[in-house]
């Protein structure tokens, strides 16, 4: 094989091997088949279908005209390489680019001279007159015609990072700090690249009642934290000797409150990490769609029961679930027990003992990133929040789930235990941990309404 292919799949495996594909296990399938068509001069000769049967692993029945999936994973992959060379990549020697309407990778020496892969340091290094080979080499795959537009290109990124490096120190000044290193290192798969966060909060139903001066006075509203739906809180027994009380008036359903619980969480999210995403949005967990969790990163804070549904059709295996009586595990280690039942003293709601559940996941189609801090009541997920926008437990939670190596499993979920008094958190503590094996989304799609 010449030197060029070598270098260019050496600079594959380091991509490969990054953190921004190392848990895209359906990017990193592409990138590897482009790679070996693009070397071996098939790639012109790819059709969307080959791409998706051979690439993807989708069926012999794949249909381009109703899935399409090739479309849609061939423009992220585009987009992680250009993420990638902004970060983690930007120092080496060999740039991949995927142009627009193409299959075929174009290769570019990124910079003068081409380090060795990782995998050979140590080794002999090779003579100039071969690092020039190899540059050379490399430089012909770009077209002659297209060096205009690669000067063009690359002025416009020297721009694109001068106006990013900008933001991040206007963003620093504006709030004098950066993130504590392990906080960073807790968030920083929604802190690279340039997909939107979402913040989302659980807004259950409730009843309002006008009064007679109409919106100026005040009026009547009811709810309660297990109702889920419209039908829920206008037929609950409650409401309806309210209904008896005041002469069958008429209520009708609202979504225009939420519990303090979920304004402090979301208040602790935005306050710590507004200003290091690319932006940061606020969507009610019942208008929460499928295309957005697709396209954005989310972060949940709430009840489990207004986000069950969201977490159910992502392509991953949880062991741990939250259930009314606490968190069910199914697969409990040695000493665990099956149920981590919540605790409340006689009588008390605002006293207690509480389970809190974390849960970070790919979206739905693996490419977006899911964080989910659940609880049956908000002393625990207020104290979860706490615990991962904070120096000191963020440091804990790194020490007891990564251990000695200090790397993070890309997907995980944590227990938490909140002791609280009159709604307030007055201690946690660390419980256990399990990572998440993630299903292959291109085989087995969730249920898109």
């Amino acid at each position: 094989m010449e030197e060029c292919d070598s270098a260019v799949l050496a600079q594959v495996e380091r991509i490969l091997a990054s953190d921004s594909f190392r848990s895209s296990e359906g990017l990193r399938r592409l990138l590897k088949f482009l790679t070996d068509k693009t070397l071996a001069g098939e790639a012109d000769r790819l059709k969307e279908y080959s791409v998706g049967v051979e690439g993807l692993g989708r069926a012999p029945s794949y249909d381009t005209q109703r899935d399409p999936s090739v479309r849609i994973q061939i423009g992220r992959l585009r987009q992680k390489l250009a993420d990638y060379y902004r970060n983690e990549g930007k120092d080496d020697p060999v740039r991949l680019e995927l142009p627009k309407g193409k299959f075929r990778l174009v290769f570019g020496a990124q910079s003068p001279v081409l380090e060795p892969p990782p995998e050979t340091k140590g080794e002999s290094e090779p003579s100039p007159e071969t690092k020039g080979e190899i540059e050379a080499s490399v430089l012909r795959r770009v077209p002659v015609a297209l060096w205009p537009v690669a000067l063009v290109l690359a002025l416009a990124w020297g721009s694109l990072s001068t106006i990013e490096l900008w933001r991040e120190r206007r963003a620093e000044k504006a709030f004098g700090m950066t993130l504590p290193p392990a906080v960073d290192q807790l968030w920083r798969p929604f802190l690279t690249g340039v997909r939107p966060t979402i913040v989302s909060f659980a807004n259950p139903p409730f009843a309002e009642l006008e009064p007679a001066g109409g919106h100026g006075d005040a009026g009547f509203f009811y709810g309660r934290r297990d109702f889920l739906r419209d039908e829920d809180v206008l037929n609950a027994p409650e409401l309806n000797s309210v209904r008896r009380t005041l002469g069958a008036p008429q209520f009708h359903h609202t979504v225009y409150y939420t519990p303090i619980g979920e304004i402090s969480a979301i208040f602790q999210i935005g306050r710590h990490l507004a200003a290091h995403v690319p932006s940061m949005l606020l969507v009610r967990s019942s208008d929460l769609s499928w295309q957005q969790m697709a396209d954005n990163n989310i972060i949940y804070a709430g009840p489990p029961a207004f986000f069950a549904d969201h977490l159910a059709n992502l392509p991953a295996v949880l062991d741990l679930r939250q259930s009314p009586r606490g968190i069910d595990n199914s697969k409990p280690n040695s000493g665990e027990p099956a149920i981590l039942f919540d605790q409340f003293p006689a009588g008390s709601t605002f006293d207690g003992e509480v389970y809190a559940l974390i849960t970070r996941l790919p979206g739905p189609v693996a490419e977006s990133e899911v964080m989910s801090f659940t609880s049956n009541r908000s002393p625990g997920y207020v104290a979860a929040v706490k615990w991962f926008t904070e120096q000191a437990t963020a440091q804990e939670l790194i020490r007891k789930v990564a251990g000695a190596s200090g790397k993070l499993p890309p997907y995980y979920q944590i227990v938490l235990k909140t002791r609280f008094r009159d709604a307030i958190p007055l201690s946690t503590s660390y419980v256990l941990f399990r990572e998440v094996k993630v299903a292959n989304p291109f085989r087995q799609q969730p249920a898109w309404p």
